[in-house]
Parts: C-alpha cells; structure tokens; sequence
C-alpha cells in the first residue's frame, strides 16, 4: 500500500489524480457530516423528528438558505426520523414572496415505503402531500419525502415555510412525534443568505395569542388530568393564532412550570424551557412537554408566546397562559433491587365490576419500573400462564405495554399477576390484578350483575342481536393495532347510537332495512342492542350494519330466518372501521379534508362534521383523531 501510494505522488499528474479522489471520497463524509449537524440541533430542540429541506433531488444537500434562479427550481423535503418509526405522513408547505409552487411529486422513500397516498396537490398555492403504511413496518432514517418544482420571479427573497406537519407513528404514546419545522430562506438572482444568520421573517401588523392549550400525562396511556404523577412529563397541545396580517410565523414558547405571576419578554431567559411553535391565522396546533417537579404539591405554570421578543406585534397582552397542575403521592423513591412494578390499564372493563363466566377479556399493564430487566415476563391467571402475551416498548419512555386475551373463567373471585422469571411484579394505581365473575354463590339468592339487558326495538318478528365494537373505544383498537386499547377511550361522548341493519337475500337483492339502537357496555367495552327484523320471509339471509361515521360492515355469516319466527338471534362481534364523515362508506381525501378543517376550527366544519370527526369521541378533536383516521387507512372501503 505504502508503494502504492508513492508511485502515485511520484508524478505531478498523479497528485493531481489523487487530490481528486480524495475530493469525491470526502462527498459522502460531507453529507454525512451535515445530517448528523441537523440531527444534534434536531435534539438540541426536544423534537423527536426533523423536516430538512435539500437542494436538488434527494437529501444529500441540507441547506437552510439558497439562491434561486429566475424560472424554474427544484427543492427536496426529507425527514429525519432520529431512529424513530414512522408510519404516516401529512406535510403543508407554503412558499414566500415571488415564489410559486408548480407541483409537488412524491420522493423515493415517501413513493417506495409508504403504500397508501391520502392526497398530492398544490391547493391555495401550498404544496400538500399525506402518505401512511398501513402495515405497521419499520421506517426510520432519513426519508426523502417529496420534490417540489417552484417557478420563482426576476428578483426579491423570501421564506419557504412549513405550514403543517402531522408525522405518525403506531409505536408513539401519542400516536404522534413531534417534529422541528424549518423555514428555508431564500433570494431570486442574487447570492445564497448566509445558512449561519437566518434572515428575521418580517412581522408588520402581527399580534400573536394563545387560544387553546390541551395538557395531558404523557406515556404508553396518555390522558387529559391536570394531577401528575412526580416527575412526570406534563405535556400537550397550544393552539396558537396570528391575529394581525402575517400568513404564518415561527416563534418561541417560553415555559415556567412554576411561577405566580405572568412572565414577561424581559424574562426570558428564566424559562424552564423554551421551544419553537407557529402561529396562523386559523390557529395552529404544536406539541410542549416539560417534566413535573417531583415534590407534591400545587402548581401553576405559564406558558409565553414570543419569550424572545423577536417578532413586533401589535398587541402583546394575548400571549399568556397558565393552568394549575398538582404532583400527587410520595416523591419517587428507588426500586428495591430485584423487583419489579406494574400497572393494571383499562383492559376492556376486566377490573370494572362483574364479568361474564367463560368469556375472553382483553387484559393490558405497564411497566412503571423493574431492576431485574423485562427479557422473561409473563401473566398468570390464578397461578397459570396466560398465552398470547404480546409487548410493546414505548418510543418516547422505553416502559413495557403488554396485553392478552385472558379467560374470565368460573364463578367467583380471580387474580392476574405478572412476573419476570420467578418475581412477581407489585401492581400499583387503581387495580391490583383481582377481578370477580359472575355467577351464583353458596347464597341460594342469584345476585343481579351491573350488565344492562339491551331492550327490544318495537316490531314484529325476531330480534337481532348486535354487539358492535368501534375502533378506538371500550375494547376495540384500531386498524393499525387491533388488539391494543390502552389508548382506546374507556368513557364515550356519544353512548347511545343509532345503528342501521341492511337486509339482503340469497340472490343479493335488498330485502329491507331496519333502524334500531345500540348502547355502550363499559364492562364489555362495546355497544350493544336488538333490532328487530320484522316480517321475513323463509331463507337466509346476509347481514350488513351502519352506524354514521363508520365504514359499512358486513356479518361475517348469514342468517337463517323462519316465516313466523320469534325471540332472538345471536350473532358475533363486529367491529367499526372509523372516519367515514362524509358518509360516502370510504375513508378518501373527503374525509380527511374534514376532519382537518374542524381541526383548525374552519367554516366548513359544519356541526354534523363536528360531531363525527371527533373519531375517538371524547370531546375534542386533536391529533389524536389526525392519528387515528390515518391508523384506519389499512381499510379504505365499506362492505
């Protein structure tokens, strides 16, 4: 090698030949060089993903400022995932002054990795491009996501900005990452701005205010609470408007998890933590979190629009909020060595009260800690191991969610325990793994159960019997993710719900249709209600059932009816694809379009559209139902 290398700076023409080579084998050490820069500031501001923006076609140029010529120009948008799963996408890019959008095509990661196109358009101006894969697959790294063709004028400069980014992942506590979105500056026939001094975006007339802020316990179940448990990482959304002329500004979010009074630009730098959101017109949704103190006690923290004074505005006494929180228990204290603690979660109405004999329940815990490792964990059911045990680790905390389907067995009392290896976990917060069957006692007196007997629609002939399940409430999760509820909401808006039975015959003609009722079982975690079939002729019979909101589904086996025939006809479980809210019986652009504009609080949110784009139904629309509606895309037609 040592020969080699002299006989190639034996001759002026080989050194020459040998610089170059080391020019093109530094490239690549370059771009590596640049993305891992990116990577550390992506960290550096507590996202847990980053948009980019690239020069040319793909993601090997990062740049953060650039020249454009007169004309055509073709820049990339990439994200870096930062070891992170991604499995859905939906980026709004707005250009600036003397730029227009021309089209918007899909990069060759966003083309080769995400199966299914929710929309690409350049609508209003703004480049729009939402993909998802339903699958469930490992996608991480840096993404090249799309190319976007722009036609820039003779001269002027500018800023290209982010206006929306939603990134999902099924492996999130939320369902969603949080994600840095830069502005690339830029100047039309002059030379690149200065990549090290962003250029200040010009604010006339703007004046910033917080409308809404949304505070939840982050983890593997987060929940709207304002009590936290110590040291927890109190997060949520802040809805911030720009009230005066600006189309869209990025500023900073100054935090004080603790403080009496409003904070002001002057204070700054006090803040616990400070973190960049937008603002626009309709208000626009960015994701805080800070961790809780770990002493109990009351709170009040503020947050502070503009901290940095950056951006003049026309009015500053809107850029204030606070709320009260409390830390509640003991401070945290070590886990004895070699054990183990865990948390009993929902679990489909398990722990809730009575349950039926010989049915099977979905039974979900966490790992709140464990000193002895999480490699040999197992669930056990009054000393026998439960099969199917299926876990989870949460990207934001590493905590263990495991779940399984666990017989409710005989009548009488039972226990769930967890163990790693041979330790059995201590259970901690509300339940400690016992449950009760229903049955009859040694008392010769039957105990009546809390389950509600679903009453009859009025009319004649049998009654059908549904129990319905809907995606992402009670027991049932979602298309990404069936057998996991954790997430699922345990207390409906909406209990009662008006259901629709579709009756066809052998030859596929429509024999009838029927309305009827089905109301929520918070023990079983579903709906459920007869409807009657009315008067129908001898044969048998297909079965499809509605409910607005849902995909159209058909039972998965027919019915045999009698003329003349009574009582009741049992049929299994179905469960509801959710985010039909156009009612078109198919999940499409129509729908998300939707849900996007009551999202954002728009006139086309009409009060119908309201209430059906709340898809979890717990009273708000937020990226919980952004996530799930593009969670459900594995499925975009009814039967």
């Amino acid at each position: 090698m040592i020969n080699f290398i002299k006989s190639i700076l034996s001759s002026r023409k080989n050194l020459g030949i040998a610089v170059l080579l080391i020019i093109i084998a530094a490239i690549p050490l370059t771009v590596l060089v640049t993305q891992k820069q990116q990577e550390i500031r992506q960290r550096a501001a507590g996202e847990q993903t980053s948009l980019f923006f690239s020069s040319g076609d793909g993601c090997s140029s990062p740049i953060t400022s650039t020249s454009f010529a007169a004309g055509q120009n073709i820049i990339s948008l990439c994200l870096n995932t930062n070891s992170n799963t991604v499995n859905a996408f939906d980026i709004t890019v707005s250009p600036g002054n003397g730029v227009t959008f021309t089209a918007i095509d899909e990069g060759a990661d966003a083309s080769n990795k995400f199966n299914t196109l929710v929309f690409k358009s350049i609508t209003n101006g703004k480049a729009q491009l939402a993909k998802v894969d339903p699958s469930g697959s490992i996608i991480s790294g840096t993404l090249f996501l799309a190319k976007i063709t722009l036609n820039a004028g003779s001269s002027g400069s500018g800023n290209i900005s982010i206006s929306d980014a939603t990134i999902n992942s099924i492996t999130s506590a939320t369902g969603i990452l949080s994600v840095e979105k830069p502005t690339l500056s830029y100047t039309i026939g002059g030379p690149s701005a200065s990549a090290s001094t962003p250029t200040p975006t010009p604010a006339s007339g703007v004046d910033l205010s917080i409308s809404n802020v949304y505070v939840q316990q982050e983890g593997p179940y987060p929940k709207p609470t304002t009590d936290f448990d110590p040291g927890a990482r109190v997060g949520g959304e802040i809805t911030a408007e720009d009230n005066g002329t600006a189309e869209g500004v990025k500023i900073k979010l100054g935090i004080w998890k603790n403080r009496g009074i409003a904070p002001t630009t002057n204070e700054a730098s006090t803040a616990d933590r400070t973190v960049d959101v937008w603002a626009t017109g309709n208000g626009y949704n960015s994701i805080f979190f800070f961790p809780a103190p770990t002493t109990p006690g009351n709170y009040k923290a503020w947050l502070l629009l503009n901290s940095d004074n950056a951006i003049s505005e026309t009015n500053i006494s809107n850029n204030t909020f606070s709320f009260d929180y409390t830390v509640k228990g003991a401070t945290i204290t070590p886990t004895p060595a070699g054990s183990c603690t865990v948390e009993w979660r929902f679990s489909g109405g398990l722990f809730s009260g009575p349950v039926t004999p010989n049915k099977s329940y979905p039974a979900t815990f966490r790992e709140v800690s464990s000193t002895i490792g999480w490699s040999n964990v197992g669930m056990f059911l009054d000393g026998s191991a439960v099969s199917g045990l299926s876990c989870t680790p949460n990207s934001v905390t590493g905590a263990m969610s495991c779940t399984a389907s666990v017989n409710s067995d005989s009548a009488g009392s039972h226990t769930l325990v967890v163990k790693v290896g041979t330790t059995s976990c201590t259970p901690t917060g509300t339940s400690t793994g016992n449950f009760t069957t229903s049955g009859p006692t040694s008392t010769p007196t039957p105990t009546r159960t809390s389950t509600p007997t679903p009453t009859p629609t009025q009319g004649g002939g049998p009654q059908l019997s549904l129990r319905i399940g809907l995606h992402s409430i009670g027991s049932v999760g979602d298309n990404a993710a069936p057998t996991l509820t954790g997430g699922s909401n345990q207390n409906p808006r909406r209990p009662t719900r008006s259901a629709t039975v579709l009756i066809f015959n052998s030859s596929g003609n429509q024999a009838g249709t029927r309305n009827g009722s089905v109301t929520y079982n918070s023990s079983s975690g579903v709906f459920t209600g007869n409807v009657s079939l009315g008067s129908l002729s001898s044969g048998t019979y297909s079965v499809k059932v509605k409910i607005d909101g849902y995909l159209v589904k058909r039972l998965p086996s027919s019915i045999t009816v009698t003329a003349g025939q009574t009582g009741t006809i049992e049929i299994p479980q179905i469960n509801l694809t959710v985010g039909d809210i156009n009612g078109d019986n198919a999940l499409s652009i129509l729908d998300y379009n939707i849900l996007k504009a009551c999202f954002n609080n728009t006139s086309v949110c009409t009060t119908a559209y309201k209430t059906l784009s709340d898809l979890n139904d717990d009273g708000n629309i937020n990226t919980q139902d952004i996530s799930l509606f593009l969670r459900e895309l594995s499925v975009q037609a009814g039967d």
